[in-house]
């Protein structure tokens, strides 16, 4: 706002360079989902926490490496590009979390429910504001320009109502399930692990 207000002619630069630092705010919002809805199964919460970073590192290098030489117009491109990337990675997997619950019958809580709702529908219009802003590019702007900030206003709105009072989560006994599904598959993913190592290993010595 202090760039837009005051110095208008380079505020375009400074939303873009600073546009991917709001990327790292949505992944410790989508962090903060995991790690609330999966507290009570902490191998899990370390198995999701994983494949977060792992996701975060390979989106990140592949924006980092896409360009030679940096401009101004690439680096808009490649902020687009790798936004609609990562929000699109951060939809499949809140998706992923709701998905298990509603599978395993489990109650999210009033304020953990707001989370993933509010920024559910902070995913699901990015993800189709960004494809459709990379299709138009500038004819989009205008319209860009209003959508953002309304539907930013509208999760704030959502997050507000539902966080208002501190709601714990209530898991029933069910909820047992979920952790003893996890190590069940854990197991069976380091013996498959095991064999394709040993078949490596076969495979180089011979």
């Amino acid at each position: 706002m202090f760039a837009y207000v005051r110095y208008p002619g380079i505020y375009p630069h400074v939303y873009w360079s600073t546009q991917l630092l709001g990327l790292f705010f949505g992944c410790g919002v989508l962090w903060e989902i995991y790690r609330g809805a999966l507290s009570p199964f902490p191998g899990a919460r370390r198995f999701a926490r994983n494949v977060l970073a792992i996701l975060v590192t390979v989106l990140l290098l592949k924006a980092t490496l896409s360009h030679g030489l940096w401009t101004q117009n690439q680096a808009i491109l490649t902020a687009l590009d790798t936004e609609r990337d990562l929000r699109l990675v951060q939809a499949i997997l809140l998706t992923a979390v709701v998905s298990v619950f509603a599978f395993y019958s489990l109650s999210l809580g009033r304020n953990l429910r707001s989370l993933v709702f509010g920024y559910g529908i902070f995913l699901a219009t990015s993800v189709v504001n960004l494809a459709i802003r990379g299709q138009l590019g500038e004819r989009f702007q205008p319209t860009w320009q209003f959508l953002q900030p309304s539907l930013y206003i509208l999760v704030l709105c959502v997050w507000s109502a539902g966080m208002w009072r501190y709601s714990p989560i209530e898991l029933p006994r069910i909820g047992l399930r979920i952790q003893e599904d996890y190590e069940r598959l854990a197991r069976s993913t380091r013996i498959r692990l095991r064999a394709l190592k040993s078949q490596v290993n076969k495979g180089i010595r011979t």
